[in-house]
């Protein structure tokens, strides 16, 4: 029988055993369920980009992005390594999910091995396996990980650890620039804290003067979500938490200044790389435009803003309202428990400071809090998994200083959340609505897809659209000519082997001004596409892309009808001109 706390002198090959155990478990249940669904156009936009990357492309020169550039790299190397398809994007996920799992077993198994066993088994159910897809949150929350691992490694920081804290948060942010900024703000109090603690001083000026601007940062963030119950609930949290201890921290004003200029500079060699690629390739402008500029008004998208937790929770109690049953019950606790979650540790984190009893708080814990505000930025279920499973880990180390009654809870809940996490809702289709995720229903169904590119089992109907899609596009476009999917299905580009007619994949982040529509018409006119696929009713449609589509309906014909995609080839009279040229 496993003790509930064990001494890491005298049993460490028991947690060598236990974090094996653990790591080849979730090795095996990710192996099998790594090749499950897809959201093609979300997989296709980072297996494009990293292709063209391949294929010698400058990234932002020649092919429009709009995240910093770490994680197209890494695709990029994903593809090199493990082939040229879609599937090969998830194997370094894998991997990492795995070691992110291990590092935070060894990391709580220091103080009690249920604790480090129920966190694993939370980073491996409740993370990438409940969204198979290359996003950089995946790289993010492993990056997290292994900065609570370097904070909670020592008391005090030396000059080279907190380098090395700086570093990690520029990768963070390279990889996700929100995310990034997010998690700096969480890393620069952990690092005032250790100063605090480890030197004492009276004096608090450098101290205000570097967490004001961490209050004005993450105000900026958490209020423009224009739900207020979203605000409330996750939101809040994090921002009394810095201001209790700008209220309460002393710190020597010159280890302040000398830290924060240390972190700066280990910020400053992480972003080496990419800085030295786009100075020799001449695309700093370009990449300061996309990741920067163009990047800030994805948020704005009316779709994001649309939706909302509160109306989430709402709809969750009336779902089961209007049909009470046993699994739906379960899964309405499940959902709602994700989002109070962030409000219970939040509360349990100030309800500890104002007790005195801040010490007992550890990184894992402040860098969960914090974390959360990842999923404000689009409230629908996807986005409460990227940052759940470090919320309830940290809620699960609070509980050790509770009541017996309140541990036993804690560890049940934890028990539930994973459980309920992988029998319903683990590589769930992206396909299913919205109701019936929130009830746990699943689709089961998937066909190993014999399509060039792609290495998954995907739905049938899948399966059948894009078989079609792509026998057009052979029949229709020869291997050097280009094609233009609108407003964005990059996997078109991708699994056709065709590039793009236009240096973007997506027209909604690629036309934002009447300048780049002047410029995408003029391409097109010139060197038209030899197909054009248009879904009218997709969420990135804008004026920009609707004048792309006028054009192309008075110089080309319409071809044919897949699904939501009507389907434009090059008029007759257009191609004889173009082959006389």
């Amino acid at each position: 029988m496993i003790r509930e706390s064990l001494s890491t002198d005298s049993d460490f090959r028991v947690r060598i055993v236990l974090m094996a155990v653990l790591m080849l478990t979730g090795s095996w249940y990710l192996s099998a369920n790594v090749d499950l669904y897809s959201y093609l156009p979300d997989d296709g936009a980072y297996a494009y980009v990293a292709d063209r990357i391949n294929q010698g492309d400058v990234l932002h020169r020649d092919i429009q992005d709009v995240h910093a550039g770490y994680i197209n790299f890494s695709n990029a190397f994903a593809l090199k390594i493990f082939g040229n398809e879609i599937v090969s994007l998830r194997y370094p996920i894998l991997l990492l999910t795995m070691l992110q799992a291990g590092l935070m077993f060894w990391l709580l198994s220091r103080q009690n091995l249920v604790t480090g066993l129920l966190g694993g088994a939370l980073l491996v159910g409740l993370t990438f396996i409940q969204f198979l897809n290359p996003t950089p949150h995946w790289y993010c929350l492993f990056l997290v990980i292994c900065l609570a691992v370097i904070l909670s490694s020592a008391d005090s920081l030396s000059w080279q650890r907190i380098l090395l804290v700086g570093a990690v948060v520029g990768c963070v942010f390279l990889f996700r620039q929100l995310t990034g900024v997010i998690v700096g703000c969480g890393a620069l109090l952990l690092v005032l804290i250790k100063i605090a603690r480890s030197q004492a001083s009276d004096e608090r000026a450098a101290v205000i003067a570097a967490l004001v601007p961490v209050l004005l940062v993450l105000g900026f963030v958490i209020f423009r979500s224009e739900d207020l119950g979203s605000v409330v609930l996750i939101g809040t949290w994090p921002l009394a938490i810095v201001a209790w201890h700008m209220r309460t921290l002393r710190a020597a004003n010159q280890q302040v200044i000398r830290s924060i200029l240390i972190l700066v500079g280990g910020f400053t060699i992480s972003a080496i790389p990419i800085f030295a690629y786009h100075v020799w390739h001449g695309s700093l402008y370009a990449w300061w435009h996309d990741a920067f500029v163009a990047a800030v008004s994805l948020s704005g998208m009316d779709f994001i803003a649309a939706e909302s937790f509160t109306t989430l929770v709402f709809l969750i109690i009336e779902g089961f309202a209007r049909a009470p049953e046993l699994v739906a019950g379960l899964n309405a606790v499940f959902w709602l428990l994700l989002i109070l979650a962030p409000a219970g540790l939040g509360m349990t984190i100030l309800q500890r400071l104002r007790r005195s009893e801040g010490q007992t708080i550890g990184p894992v814990v402040y860098l969960a809090s914090f974390y959360a505000l990842v999923s404000l930025h689009y409230q629908i279920p996807i986005y409460l998994m990227y940052s759940s499973a470090l919320t309830l880990t940290g809620i699960l180390l609070m509980s050790l200083g509770a009541a017996p009654i309140i541990r036993r809870g804690v560890v049940m809940l934890t028990i539930f959340s994973v459980a309920i996490g992988i029998v319903f809702h683990a590589a769930k289709p992206f396909s299913v609505s919205l109701s019936d995720i929130l009830r746990g229903e699943r689709v089961s169904t998937s066909v190993d897809c014999d399509l060039p590119g792609l290495g998954l089992r995907v739905e049938p109907r899948t399966c059948d659209l894009y078989s079609k899609l792509l026998r057009l596009v052979d029949t229709h476009v020869g291997p050097e000519e280009t094609i233009l999917a609108l407003p964005v299905n990059p996997e078109l580009y991708f699994l056709s082997g065709r590039k793009s007619a236009l240096w973007f994949f997506n027209s909604a982040l690629g036309i934002r001004s009447d300048e780049q529509e002047e410029d995408a018409l003029a391409r097109l006119s010139a060197q038209p596409p030899a197909l054009v696929f248009y879904q009218e009713g997709d969420k990135y449609n804008t004026p920009g892309s609707a004048s792309l589509v006028s054009a192309v309906v008075q110089r080309y014909v319409a071809l044919s009808s897949v699904g939501e995609f009507k389907i434009f080839a090059r008029s007759t009279a257009e191609q004889t001109d173009l082959d006389r040229e």
